[in-house]
């Protein structure tokens, strides 16, 4: 009996184009070469780094491969920590991409694209599903408070700011109105995203700024100050909470706010509801809260994660921050933040809806 072995003949090519040629060991090079898949085939690839033609039904598992694959209307592609250069999927075929960073991927009408930690250059026809942990809502980056006491504010840098960065500045002040009620003014290069909203309770004044910017690597991205317009100091909370993904001209969607007096006997705060009418938005949960030099602490509402919770001055001014993306263009219902306070004091709620860059679809 005659046994023939089968080895690496060779490889040919390079730079991610070279060719896996298989074949029987005679003892020579005899030119036999090359990897056909029919349309039954299946191959399977684990450290392999070749061109491989599929035909229709032919299934791929790529596990650590880089390819240039192209893919007929019913094949599917597998891939796990691949980063090919171009996959062109037709109709009907399904990319799953964990952790795929290609430079090109084009999907055709009614095609699926499930991408969760990926970063490809996407185009997207008429028709085509997109469905992605980051890609699709505002994503939150960083946050950065501080306290303070005075006639005017300051605030800190969030951390790992980029150029085009949405940044949303929250001021909340707090007196007791014998210094006049406080009407925090933008920065420098800052813009009102919205008015200055504020409660009169039976003892304090709570009045909350709201400031935007997008991050250009100019000095007024850092540090950004402002007056107060008071006439003695009051306490007051700044956060500058980083975003991406933000509608550059449009970037507040809605917005509600709501105001709780003492007289109420609430503990727990309730922010308003709102009404987005755009899909994906990250909706921001604001409250500011006296506490009658009571320290404190907040639960965030169900399904949010939570941001910031600070306590400031002789007060006891806390501001809290909790965000949620909604995917729906809905009514998002009214969200309760728990505190560990058991008496009730003055708070005052906002809800802002974030609305998403736009997707470029065709």
């Amino acid at each position: 009996m005659k046994f023939v072995t089968t080895v690496v003949k060779r490889i040919t090519g390079g730079g991610g184009t070279g060719k896996l040629v298989l074949g029987p060991d005679y003892g020579s090079d005899s030119g036999n070469d090359g990897i056909t898949l029919t349309a039954t085939g299946v191959l399977d690839l684990d450290q392999v780094n070749p061109r491989v033609p599929l035909a229709a039904v032919a299934t791929v598992a790529l596990n650590q491969v880089n390819p240039s694959a192209s893919l007929a209307a019913t094949a599917l592609l597998d891939l796990d920590q691949v980063n090919p250069k171009s996959i062109t999927l037709t109709a009907a075929s399904l990319l799953a991409g964990t952790q795929v960073n290609p430079g090109s991927i084009s999907l055709s009408a009614a095609s699926l694209l499930d991408l969760d930690q990926v970063n490809p250059r996407t185009a997207l026809a008429a028709a085509t599903a997109l469905h992605a942990t980051v890609t699709g809502a505002p994503f939150y980056q960083t946050v950065a408070t501080l306290g303070g006491s005075g006639l005017s504010y300051t605030s800190n840098n969030p951390s790992g700011t980029q150029v085009g960065d949405f940044l949303l500045l929250i001021v909340s002040s707090i007196t007791n109105a014998t210094s006049g009620i406080p009407s925090p003014v933008a920065p420098a290069g800052w813009s009102v995203l919205r008015p200055n909203e504020g409660f009169t309770g039976t003892s304090v004044v709570i009045v909350k700024g709201y400031f935007y910017r997008f991050a250009t690597g100019a000095a007024a991205d850092n540090n950004p100050t402002g007056l107060l317009l008071v006439g003695s100091p009051v306490d007051y909370i700044t956060e500058i909470h980083r975003m991406s993904g933000v509608d550059t001209a449009t970037p507040l969607n809605v917005a509600a706010f709501a105001g709780l007096a003492a007289t109420a006997l609430v503990t727990n705060p309730v922010s308003p509801t709102v009404t987005t009418t755009v899909t994906n938005c990250l909706v921001v949960a604001h409250l500011a809260h006296f506490h009658a030099a009571l320290t404190n602490s907040h639960t965030p509402p169900a399904g949010h994660v939570e941001r910031t919770d600070l306590e400031q001055g002789t007060l006891i001014l806390s501001s809290t921050t909790d965000t949620r993306v909604f995917a729906a263009a809905a009514a998002t219902g009214t969200v309760t933040h728990v505190c560990t306070e058991t008496v009730a004091t003055e708070a005052a709620m906002t809800r802002l809806a974030i609305a998403p860059a736009a997707l470029v679809i065709g």
